[in-house]
């Protein structure tokens, strides 16, 4: 795959944006504190498994399983990915949903795999549940007034939504009601978040889904987007899209065994550092760091802790 085709495929799968009301508070406030403290930014996340580092349960999803896992650690770690995701270029996670009150001064990541800003067809906690845990811990008194002026959210969910949506059997005429009241329920939530006391939330925008393998594998063996479910925005490219990680036929995907032989029912590429795409619906750790990379110059401006890894 040629790097100019990933960073291109990047900046359309996702792209930071920010409220300029925000953005701007984010600025006045990140000079205003550089001058006096020394604490440590904190990062929040709310999403789905393009941000859950490892909250999603064991038994409930397939990202503990292998191969995940086997560029970063080395292990399956709850990542649906074959090593980082978005998160873990943005700050180094060294911590989930669940950890010791000594382990918060980096902040906490409630994201779930699976999940949506509604209820979806997984079983976790939606982007509303998940902002509940965060003010409990505010009014806790675990985090204080300045800990939040510092602190940065990161919210990356919706995807779910639309493919709960499709999966339930509904006609895409319908799409612009549903997507409206997705982005209201998003604004409310954002809102929510502000005034907890957040003042940076970073949102990315909705992946294209009529470019997941998901979607390709059907309409264009991997070849092209599909142009009804991007609604018209279509990319045509020498092969970008196809996994690194499938299943052996169509029952089947990444991570599947043989219920009784417990043989592999699934594929790896020899170097998953040259997909962009992990799976059916996730980026690699190579896909994700070329979204970082696209996006990178665009977080300074909000005193984000880049990390160079």
């Amino acid at each position: 795959m040629e790097q100019t085709t990933i960073l291109s495929f990047c900046l359309f799968l996702l792209y930071i944006s920010t409220c300029p009301q925000v953005l701007h508070s984010a600025i006045t406030s990140g000079h205003r504190h550089r001058h006096h403290e020394k604490r440590s930014v904190k990062l929040f996340v709310f999403g789905d498994s393009y941000a859950d580092t490892g909250n999603s349960g064991k038994f409930a999803t397939g990202s503990w399983v292998a191969p995940y896992g086997i560029t970063f650690p080395g292990k399956p770690a709850g990542r649906f990915s074959d090593g980082r995701v978005l998160t873990d270029y943005i700050v180094p996670y060294k911590w989930r949903n669940r950890v010791k009150k000594s382990k918060l001064g980096d902040g906490m990541n409630f994201a779930y795999g699976g999940t949506g800003v509604f209820e979806t067809l997984v079983s976790a906690p939606n982007m509303t549940t998940q902002i509940d845990f965060l003010q409990q811990l505010v009014e806790e008194k675990l985090y204080t007034k300045s800990d939040l002026d510092l602190s940065i959210a990161l919210v990356s969910v919706a995807g779910n939504d639309y493919a709960a949506y499709f999966l339930k059997g509904n006609h895409s005429q319908d799409l612009p009601a549903v997507s409206t009241s997705i982005v209201n329920q998003l604004v409310v939530n954002i809102k929510r978040i502000n005034d907890l006391g957040v003042k940076k939330i970073l949102v990315t925008a909705i992946e294209p889904m009529g470019c997941l393998p998901a979607v390709t594998s059907i309409v264009s063996s991997y070849q092209n987007c599909s142009e009804t479910m991007n609604a018209g925005n279509s990319t045509t490219r020498e092969n970008p899209l196809m996994p690194c990680c499938v299943g052996v036929s169509s029952e089947y995907s990444c991570g599947s065994v043989n219920e009784r032989s417990g043989a592999n029912k699934y594929t790896v590429c020899s170097n998953p550092g040259r997909s962009f795409f992990w799976d059916q619906e996730h980026p690699s750790q190579n896909g994700w760091r070329a979204v970082y990379s696209a996006i990178k110059s665009s977080l300074l401006p909000l005193s984000i802790n880049i990390n160079n890894m």
